[in-house]
């Protein structure tokens, strides 16, 4: 009688080899990321844009402090703008509780501009 389950030798013969896993890319092209370090940015500072899982972090290169989160909403064509509240401590919408959404080229130019002096400190 022959058993149930086959035995792990059996299934060790039988079993079709894996296919090797690519390697994993050094680095994925970020062209969001690449487009926000071109942009010249006001006074001419030098930026650092970090990237996590909730958007784009453009920080000061001089001091580190930070500048602007451009939060993507729709796939990467257009962005939330917030800007960083220190008395909170955290990244806030410009316009209060409403958010500002551009695209990039515009949200980029708006941090430029810095209409509402939150950006540029």
């Amino acid at each position: 009688m022959k058993p149930l389950k086959p035995t792990s030798e059996s299934r060790a013969r039988t079993s079709k080899p894996r296919p090797e896993k690519p390697a994993p890319a050094a680095e994925i092209l970020d062209f969001v990321k690449a487009r926000i370090e071109t942009h010249p940015m006001a006074l001419g500072d030098e930026i650092e844009v970090r990237v996590d899982r909730l958007g784009y972090s453009i920080f000061t290169s001089a001091d580190g402090s930070p500048v602007a989160r451009l939060r993507p909403v729709d796939q990467r064509k257009r962005f939330e703008i917030l800007y960083w509240c220190y008395e909170k401590g955290g990244w806030r919408p410009v316009h209060g509780r409403k958010p500002t959404i551009m695209g990039l080229v515009d949200a980029l130019e708006f941090i430029d501009d810095d209409p509402l002096c939150c950006f540029w400190l």
